[in-house]
């Protein structure tokens, strides 16, 4: 280690106890929302595809998803400096940001900027894989499955804002029970 190019020197194991349960807990929070779209009539009067798995699988397929990307963050962030982990993670922190924008932005109504939104998320999150397959190829493989839930649930948006054109335009009063 020279002084000008310092070592973290720290295992990823050692700092994924720290990033599973942040990614978790901001996960959760970002569809924290979806939970009282559910309860509006707004929410129950859509059209939506069916989901390909029950509330239970989908819960134990989120918590993978996300359990893995705190991994992954984990592994990027315990590589050696000069690999491009600091690259690696704004990009990879970009991209989140720009996914909990989007979600809120459909759940708010503001379908316009939803779909614009997802069209910055998507190649962001695909920067940020090819970048953490330049710093460590495990983590690139371990957030593999997120960019899938993220492709996954941007089709579900975009067909679910087609089968409801207007749907974004319905009063605010119709927003709550």
């Amino acid at each position: 280690m020279t002084p000008d190019r310092p070592s973290v020197d720290i295992p990823w194991w050692k700092i994924a106890p720290f990033t599973v349960p942040t990614l978790l807990m901001l996960g959760y929070a970002t569809g924290w929302r979806s939970l009282f779209a559910g309860d509006s009539i707004w929410w129950r009067d859509l059209r939506t595809p069916p989901p390909a798995l029950s509330e239970a699988g989908l819960t134990l397929a989120w918590l993978a998803v996300f359990v893995a990307l705190g991994v992954a963050v984990a592994r990027v962030l315990s590589a050696t400096v000069d690999t491009g982990r600091s690259k690696a993670f704004v990009w990879f922190v970009l991209q989140f940001v720009f996914g909990i924008v989007w979600v809120m932005l459909f759940y708010f109504r503001a379908f316009d900027l939803a779909s614009i939104a997802l069209l910055v998320t998507i190649p962001a999150a695909v920067l940020a894989l090819v970048l953490f397959w330049r710093v460590d190829r495990v983590a690139a493989a371990l957030f593999v499955p997120f960019l899938a839930w993220l492709t996954l649930g941007g089709l579900v948006m975009v067909r679910t804002i087609a089968e409801n054109p207007g749907a974004d335009l319905v009063p605010i009063e119709t927003l709550v029970r």
